[in-house]
Formats: structure tokens, sequence, C-alpha cells
């Protein structure tokens, strides 16, 4: 398989940093399907953007308001004016969905940009640092309130009525059982552990679920979004067989975007963890 992401200068020989036995390497070869020679090149690739002072979390967090406010605007959206149209035309609580992957934060911010004056959520499993409540903050300049959900049980009762009552949840779904529970989904080619938490709180928000995917190429920053999927009024007859279907649809649309730039989703470290379930 060939690996479209962004390269870094040089990266193709430096292929002395990693070597072809490194957990990371060997991950690539087993998941993904890679040469011992290309898995190098994406562990170097990968690592050499994970530990840069440089990162887009690194880069959200320590710009200005007007900095990233210009970013999220630079960053080239598909059907930008229907996204606005239903964004700003339904009172019914939306999903804003996605994996890490790219720079996601100004794909959010950016997305958030689309709509004005609503309850906007964001969830975090412990006490948000300052760097991280002033990047959440950015969101407020469009007229949001912002909240911060933690994973506790009230709190996502709390953020389930909000849901439905009109607010905008930003959600990251590319996570393991660490971050609450997981179903059996088919990806890579394997059989590994999701979490399905997401999904489960937009019907209960009998909302919908807008997933969109955040990467860099060379005509710079893009954010992708899929079409919506659509809870309000959803019918089932088997309530977990819905659950499973729908996270392996959002699973296997977030594959194809993990092939196309394996090197800008950060979150490979998880899948031992996903894989063992």
């Amino acid at each position: 398989m060939k690996a479209h992401q962004l390269k870094k200068n040089g990266s193709e020989n430096m292929l002395d940093k990693v070597q072809v036995d490194d957990p990371m390497c060997l991950m690539y070869q087993s998941v993904l399907g890679e040469s011992p020679q290309q898995s190098q090149i994406l562990v170097n690739d990968w690592r050499d953007f994970e530990i840069s002072p440089n990162t887009f979390w690194d880069i959200c967090k320590s710009s200005s308001l007007k900095s990233s406010l210009e970013q999220a605007r630079r960053m080239t959206i598909n059907d930008e004016e229907s996204i606005k149209i239903f964004l700003q035309g339904t009172r019914d609580g939306i999903v804003l969905l996605t994996i890490h992957m790219g720079d996601y934060l100004h794909g959010i911010l950016k997305l958030s940009g689309l709509s004005h004056g609503r309850d906007l959520l964001v969830m975090r499993r412990r006490e948000p640092s300052k760097d991280e409540l002033s990047m959440f903050n950015k969101m407020a300049h469009y007229g949001h309130k912002i909240s911060v959900i933690s994973h506790d049980s009230s709190s996502l009762k709390s953020a389930i009525k909000m849901l439905r009552h009109g607010a905008i949840f930003a959600l990251l779904h590319d996570l393991s059982q660490e971050w609450g529970k997981t179903i059996p989904v088919k990806a890579f080619g394997h059989t590994i552990q999701w979490v399905s938490g997401p999904v489960e709180i937009a019907l209960l928000g009998k909302c919908c679920i807008l997933p969109f995917y955040c990467f860099q190429d060379e005509d710079g920053h893009h954010c992708k979004a899929e079409p919506i999927r659509d809870y309000r009024s959803v019918i089932y007859s088997h309530r977990n067989k819905f659950i499973a279907r729908e996270v392996q649809h959002l699973v296997s649309q977030s594959e194809q975007y993990i092939r196309r730039y394996p090197s800008q989703w950060s979150h490979w470290p998880l899948i031992p963890q996903m894989l063992q379930g």
C-alpha cells in the first residue's frame, strides 16, 4: 500500500533513527501491511512530528485568539456554505465528531464558527489545564457558552439533556477501553476495540453527528466533513446492533483517512491496547 502523507524533509534518508524491529515499526508492518523500509519512514515521520515543539496542539494553545481565528479561516472545508446553513438552521443538538489527526483543534474552531450563540460542550477526563481552557475559550468568540464536561455519569446526563435542547458537543472517538465502554470493530484487517460512547450519547441526545477529519498536504490545512448521521427520530429494533453498525461505519470512515495520512494520526500508540481488547 502506498502511504500518502506530508513528508518531512530528509526523513527518507534518516532510516537509522529507528530500527526495523522497533515496536511501532513492527506495528506498521502488521497493521498497515507496509514494508520494513516504508515502516521506518512512517515511524520517523510520526516521531518527528510528535516530539516537535510545533505540533498542532502546541501551536493552537500558544497562538493568540487572532492567530487561531486566522488559522481556522485559512483551513479549507468542503461544502462550507451547506454546513453553515445546516448548523445555523437547526436548533437540534449536534455532535462534532473527529479523531486525533491533523489540526483537529482548529477544525473544531472552524466548524464552531459556522454557528453562533449555542451551548458548546467539550469533554475532559481530568481538570482542564490553563492552556486547554484558553484553547476552549477561543470558541466563545462566536458567542458560544463553553462548558467542560467530565466523564462521570451525572455530567454526561447533563450533556445529553443539553444536546436535546440544541447544544453542540465536540467529541473525539479514536479511543481504547481506558476512555470508556468499547465494542469490537473491524479496522486495518483486524478486530479491535473502539469506544461506542459518542454514538450512544448522540442517540440519547436525539441529535445529529457531523463527522469530520483534518489533515495537511502540500496545499495547506483541510477539514473534510462527511455526511451527517441523523439520530433525531431514528427507529431501530435492536439498539446494540444499531450502535455496532454506526460505530463500524465511523471507524471504517476514519480508517480511510488514517491510511491516507498515517503520520498525522497521533493515536497509533493505542493500537496495541485496542488489539488486545
